[in-house]
């Protein structure tokens, strides 16, 4: 799902870009120039994108297993899967303390999509730059 809302960002910035990028072209700008134009303007919103989502998740995520663990906590004794063990609050916390993902691990996560995103964005650029002015102003 999250490649396809990639390629779904890429296609979309860069066909709105296609008139400026006509432009660029038609006033001599060469493809080069043009490629780092749209792999620029592109990543910018991507790069923002990660850094807010990533913190983001990292907040909620903490903020789920607080919920669960204050709700699992309030039915303990009701609990018909603890098969008679007894579970305290150190335990469940000792459990969900080793489930967490340590925020290094998330930032490698974000930084191999963003790698993954770059690398899109940069091909697309590269393919939407060699096309000729007119063809980008549809003329």
């Amino acid at each position: 799902g999250w490649f396809l809302l990639l390629l779904l960002y890429v296609l979309l910035f860069q066909s709105f870009q296609r008139r400026n990028l006509g432009i660029m072209r038609s006033v001599g700008a060469k493809p080069a120039q043009v490629r780092r134009y749209l792999f620029a303007s592109g990543l910018l919103p991507v790069v923002m994108g990660f850094a807010a989502g990533t913190l983001t998740s990292g907040h909620v995520a903490q903020l789920v297993q607080g919920k669960i663990v204050e709700l699992t906590l309030a039915e303990i004794p009701y609990n018909p899967f603890s098969n008679g063990t007894p579970l305290d609050a150190g335990q469940l916390t000792n459990m969900l303390s080793q489930t967490q993902m340590p925020v290094r691990e998330m930032l490698l996560i974000a930084i191999a999509q963003l790698a993954v995103a770059a690398v899109v964005l940069w091909v697309h650029a590269a393919l939407v730059a060699r096309k000729k002015p007119r063809r980008l102003l549809g003329v």
